[in-house]
């Protein structure tokens, strides 16, 4: 049996007497009134939608008042023991919608209900109060990366930071094309995550968000803005052929080096003798090879040769060739 239910229906009536000469006279009864008993009404319990009672600002809120009883009731909303009206808050039975989240929203609420039993109206206690907090948003956060053209090639790592303008969070999520990266795809220390690049799929936009613990509430911040990383083949080592399969030379002959690289390329091949650049010669996207000529051979040593090419906005540079050694004769 509920607070709320009868525990106690009695019908009442009276009479009256009266002594006329020594002779007692009893009045016919009066009509019957009905007496109703019923207990107390329970209190009712308020509390929000967001359990924690915090909200950022901006958020909708509801507030709810739950109520055990059998009867016709009304509920009603109070913050700091005032009476919201309706131009406050939009009342549905027992749950209140309160706008959005702002500043002059905080502070403590509670609820009440009256009922209808008989032809009498009834008022509960009120409830408990329950605490409003609002809260600003998070920023959100910024994505950099160490290699700022956000080009890498295989055997790099790639470091990617999720920056916040505030202490460190509690988490941080970073993704790639929109799917979260498990911690088998990127290990995050603090604010930052690393990987080794291996693959090609590992290309793609980059973005990260974070999470923090507020007034026992979890919060989330917005996605940054997203990134783009490109892993790039490696420049493969380039092959140095001479025009003397014999390496050797008369002094004063014309040395011929050329330089092959193991596609088409757009950039630059660099000639070296023991390891001293002595010319640099562009390289055309419809030629693999480059020439250097020197007429008149002085000089032995160990000649080499290295090409670099311009992807997206990174300058990348391959190994240099294996050497090829120049001895010269005669006077």
């Amino acid at each position: 049996m509920t607070d709320q239910q009868e525990i106690g229906i009695e019908d009442f009536w009276c009479i009256y007497k009266v002594t006329i000469s020594g002779r007692e006279i009893i009045s016919e009864p009066s009509d019957y009134v009905k007496i109703t008993v019923v207990d107390t009404l329970q209190t009712p319990t308020a509390s929000f939608d967001q359990a924690s009672g915090v909200y950022i600002e901006g958020e909708p809120i509801t507030i709810i008042c739950t109520v055990n009883s059998d009867y016709d009731h009304s509920v009603k909303f109070y913050r700091e023991n005032e009476l919201l009206a309706t131009t406050q808050v939009v009342t549905r039975g027992s749950t209140a919608m309160i706008a959005l989240a702002s500043r002059h929203q905080q502070g403590q609420y509670h609820c009440q209900y009256q009922a209808v039993v008989g032809k009498r109206r009834l008022l509960s206690r009120q409830s408990q109060n329950v605490n409003l907090t609002v809260i600003d948003p998070l920023p959100r956060p910024r994505i950099s990366l160490t290699e700022t053209t956000g080009v890498y090639t295989g055997g790099e790592t790639v470091s990617i930071a999720c920056n916040v303008n505030r202490m460190y969070p509690d988490d941080v999520y970073f993704y790639r094309n929109n799917a979260l990266l498990t911690s088998r795809q990127i290990s995050t220390v603090r604010n930052t995550g690393t990987f080794l690049v291996n693959h090609s799929s590992q290309g793609g936009w980059y973005k990260c968000k974070y999470g923090i613990h507020t007034k026992k509430r979890r919060l989330e911040s917005k996605f940054s803005k997203a990134v783009s990383v490109t892993i790039a083949d490696q420049l493969l080592q380039p092959e140095i052929s001479i025009n003397q399969p014999t390496a050797v030379y008369l002094r004063g002959d014309t040395l011929k080096l050329t330089c092959t690289t193991a596609r088409k390329y757009r950039g630059k091949v660099y000639f070296f003798r023991d390891n001293q650049i002595i010319a640099s010669r562009h390289l055309f996207a419809k030629y693999h090879m480059k020439t250097f000529t020197s007429i008149g051979l002085t000089e032995a040593g160990s000649y080499q040769c290295k090409y670099g090419t311009r992807i997206k906005e990174r300058w990348l540079e391959s190994r240099l060739s294996e050497a090829v050694n120049v001895t010269i004769v005669g006077k």
